[in-house]
Order: structure tokens, then C-alpha cells, then sequence
């Protein structure tokens, strides 16, 4: 039968075709906005927190304002 198979609907015009993947292309655009604004979020994040570290061991680099840096020890006991 024929027939049957000519029931079915599929899609015949680029409005047709359009309206099939355009919900699913906007949220993949949406998800990948997203994304790489996360990533350039973190970016600028990582950026702003090297350049504020003067030695790249973290801190402000200036250790401890020119003071003589306590061992672990001191620093414990409150010393």
C-alpha cells in the first residue's frame, strides 16, 4: 500500500525544515554563549589575580611589608 506512506507528514518547505531545528539551534547558541562567557569570565578572573601576584606564589609579594616572615611554628602558636 502506497498510500499509507504519503500520510505521514514530512517536511516539504525551508519553513518546514526551519521550524524542525531552530528551537534546538537557539539553545545550542544559547549554551555555548553561555559558556564562553564563563570561560572569558574566568579568564579575566585568573588574569586580574596573576597580575595582582608579584611572585606568583600568591599573597601581594611584598612579604609581609618588608617584616621578618614567621615559620609555621609562629605563625601556630600566635607568637
Amino acid at each position: 500500500m502506497a498510500g499509507k506512506d504519503d500520510d505521514e507528514w514530512s517536511p516539504k518547505t525551508r519553513d518546514d525544515w526551519k521550524g524542525l531545528f531552530a528551537d534546538s539551534f537557539l539553545d545550542a547558541n544559547a549554551r555555548q554563549r553561555a559558556a564562553d562567557d564563563e570561560a572569558e569570565a574566568k579568564r579575566v578572573a585568573d588574569e586580574k589575580a596573576s597580575s595582582d601576584d608579584k611572585t606568583g606564589k600568591g599573597g601581594n609579594g611584598d612579604d609581609d611589608g618588608g617584616k621578618k616572615r614567621r615559620t609555621f611554628a609562629e605563625r601556630l602558636l600566635g607568637i
